[in-house]
């Protein structure tokens, strides 16, 4: 009796195992679904867009106020190289660019492939990447040859992104030997915390609209553009699904690429030039403090946010990556607990290490807002202090579901009227002012199919 318990025991736990991992895919998929939708995406930031603003400035109707969210739909460039001898059936392989992941490195890798692969895979040494030769305009955006592409791209860490190209535009604003106020309107000083704040404020001020991409383009701000839209850019111009890897595990996943698409020599020759950034930025240095700074000033949010961004934790002042900025994670009132042992005291700072902590906790979740999309449709975990995010998104998600849902029935149910009543000319006439000239959308309404409700 007790071996059968202990049977039933173990088969219960594994049926529960099982009903967790099916579930959780159905609602990844579930949720991948909705990602692919241009409405769920403006539909999910127009709201944390409202919410930012609203937590940053105490209101809603400050700054750019309107329905343009273009900052989410923005896409990046593209390239596209002709593979040779590979095992499956793409003959060419397109890269979907995204800025700030790793994108010199695969342009100047798949440039070195084109050589090599016109070489017949003989010997080659590197060859650097000309822009004007690098990044050609060589995709000709039609779908004759579509089943024969393989499309790709790299994802990355929202936050880690974000922090990126900011230090890549203050590089830009820095090296162009001007005043900052022509490209960009921030006072405070370069590489300092309250410049990283600032500039924050800034993009949530603008609220995702197309006026602050062209407005500051010369600043080189279309790398802060989110990564959604260049992934729903390729889901309606490929055939194929669009393949994602990750950043964070290059090599790992640039092997896998390679096998994805049956290129071995793509893999051999990265390893064959040594296996690294074979086009290293100068933005990686962090000339100007940026990343240091934005990563300090972020970092007091909580001791959690530390972590995170540090990948430990310190409880003193002795070895921190930033010196004494980080002495405020050992004040009363702080993440440490108010047990720090540094020699610096925090006996008079309390209210202003609490000010401090509230204001980069707030700048935490307003980035978290702003890259909300990517967090959950690309799959990153958000960090900590933004997990709160993920009931939001799940309650946005449901009102998206249940309003397409509603409309679909809507539309069913008159579809099915009108249908019962007026002539086949007539309907087509209704299918073409509903759909345009998509013949699957005048199918659709034609036999009584609903059809989607954002079109």
């Amino acid at each position: 009796g007790n071996r059968m318990s202990k049977i039933r025991i173990f088969q219960f736990t594994i049926a529960l195992t099982s009903f967790y991992f099916v579930s959780l895919h159905y609602v990844n998929s579930f949720i991948d679904g909705y990602c692919k939708e241009e409405s769920f995406v403006l539909h999910v930031q127009r709201d944390q867009v409202k919410r930012a603003k609203l937590e940053f400035f105490g209101q809603t109707s400050v700054g750019f106020v309107g329905e343009d969210l273009h900052f989410y739909l923005n896409r990046f460039p593209f390239v596209q190289v002709l593979l040779a001898n590979n095992t499956k059936e793409f003959k060419s392989i397109v890269y979907y660019r995204i800025f700030k992941n790793a994108n010199n490195n695969i342009r100047s890798l798949l440039y070195n492939y084109d050589i090599f692969r016109r070489s017949n895979f003989s010997s080659h040494s590197f060859v650097p990447c000309i822009e004007s030769k690098c990044t050609p305009a060589s995709l000709v955006e039609n779908l004759d040859a579509a089943s024969s592409r393989f499309p790709f791209t790299f994802t990355r860490d929202p936050l880690k992104r974000f922090i990126s190209a900011i230090t890549e535009i203050e590089w830009r604003v820095k090296k162009s030997r001007l005043a900052t106020h022509d490209y960009l309107p921030l006072l405070k000083p370069l590489g300092s915390e309250e410049r990283f704040h600032e500039f924050l404020r800034l993009l949530v001020l603008n609220g995702g609209s197309r006026k602050f991409s062209s407005q500051y383009a010369a600043a080189g701000v279309d790398h802060l553009a989110p990564q959604i839209g260049t992934l729903l850019h390729a889901q309606l111009a490929e055939e194929q699904p669009l393949r994602r890897y990750r950043v964070e595990s290059f090599h790992s996943e640039l092997q896998r690429l390679a096998d994805d698409v049956g290129a071995p020599q793509l893999f051999d020759l990265y390893r064959s030039l040594g296996g690294g950034d074979l086009a290293p930025h100068v933005t990686s240095r962090d000339p100007h403090g940026t990343t240091q700074a934005a990563k300090s000033f972020l970092s007091s949010a909580s001791r959690e946010a530390f972590e995170e961004i540090f990948g430990s934790s310190r409880d003193t002042c002795e070895d921190s990556p930033a010196g004494e900025n980080d002495c405020r994670l050992t004040c009363e009132g702080s993440p440490a607990g108010g047990n720090g042992s540094s020699s610096n005291t925090c006996e008079d700072n309390g209210p202003s290490v609490r000010r401090q902590q509230s204001a980069a906790k707030s700048s935490l979740v307003a980035i978290c807002r702003l890259y909300l999309i990517d967090y959950m449709c690309l799959e990153y975990p958000l960090p900590a202090d933004c997990r709160f995010l993920q009931q939001e998104f799940d309650s946005s998600l449901e009102a998206y579901h249940a309003r397409k849902e509603f409309v679909s029935r809507e539309q069913n149910t008159m579809i099915a009227y009108l249908r019962a009543w007026l002539p086949e000319w007539a309907l087509h006439i209704i299918a073409v002012a509903m759909c345009g000239w998509r013949p699957e959308c005048q199918t659709a309404v034609m036999r009584g199919l609903s059809v989607d409700p954002d079109d």
